[in-house]
This record gives structure tokens, sequence and C-alpha cells, in this order.
């Protein structure tokens, strides 16, 4: 999923939700499946990018993999690769860490350019329970979320 938004005060900014697989999805299994299936979403993040320059970059999604590595939460090369495709774009995560509600590592993360961090107050980063139905959860992820404050 992705959103473009436009503004006249600030740097026009580009969402793109993502999700990477699990080191034990069959379709892209171990850390060859999650290398392959980043390669594949890192050229759709270039492609995006490149097509309007001057948007800033906002990267968010189930990443499948803790930063830092936490044992069953990825695997160290799967962070290696992570971190490299981050890097290769200029991306940060500012999500990296446990889940203040469970402690559990964290494998959603929010990613930005560092230049964004430097005209803005530090983020606020929050957790939302994860929603049940019929006193079951529908997932086995808390949300997360970050709040940035460019009153400075």
């Amino acid at each position: 999923a992705c959103t473009s938004i436009k503004s006249s005060t600030m740097r026009d900014v580009l969402i793109v939700g993502t999700v990477l697989p699990w080191k034990f999805d069959v379709r892209w299994p171990n850390t060859e499946g999650f290398c392959a299936a980043l390669d594949i979403q890192q050229t759709e993040w270039r492609r995006l990018t490149e097509s309007a320059p001057a948007r800033t970059l906002v990267l968010a999604g189930d990443f499948n993999q803790s930063l830092p590595h936490q044992r069953y939460y990825g695997s160290q090369r799967n962070e290696i690769a992570l971190n490299a495709a981050l890097e290769s774009q200029e991306l940060r995560c500012v999500t990296p860490g446990n889940d203040s509600l469970t402690g559990i590592p964290r494998i959603d993360h929010i990613c930005v350019h560092p230049k964004t961090l430097q005209s803005l107050a530090a983020p606020q980063i929050g957790t939302w329970p994860t929603p049940e139905v019929r006193g079951k959860p529908v997932t086995d992820h808390s949300g997360v979320y970050v709040d940035w404050d460019d009153a400075q």
C-alpha cells in the first residue's frame, strides 16, 4: 500500500506500507527467501522514490524482523540485509526495540530519512493493544505509531 501527501507548507511525503516474509514462510523460506523478497521490495521503493525525488519517503509495515535482532524474531542475517536495504534508501528505523505493552521485540517498524528527523522534535513512539473479536486476538501484532512535532 502506498500514499502520497502533497503539501504547500512542507516537503511532500510518500508513505509506503510493506510486509516482509516470516522466517518460516513456505513461499519465501529462511534468509534466502527473506532477502529475495527484500530485494524485490527495495527495487519498488527505489522506483517510487525516483519517480518524485523531492518527496520524503516513510516506510512502515510488518518487517518480520526485530531491530536489533533478538532470538525468535527474524535472524541476524535478515537484520544485516534489512539494515543494508534501509541504508541504501537512506532510511533509519525509528521503532527499534521492544513493544512497551508486551515487552516482546517489535517486528513492525516505521522508517524515515534522517534529514526528516533533524527538522522535527524527537518522535514519540506509541503502541495500542491487539484488537480482539469475541475475546480472541485478530492478529499476533499490537499496533505501533510515531508522532512527530514540527514545533521547535
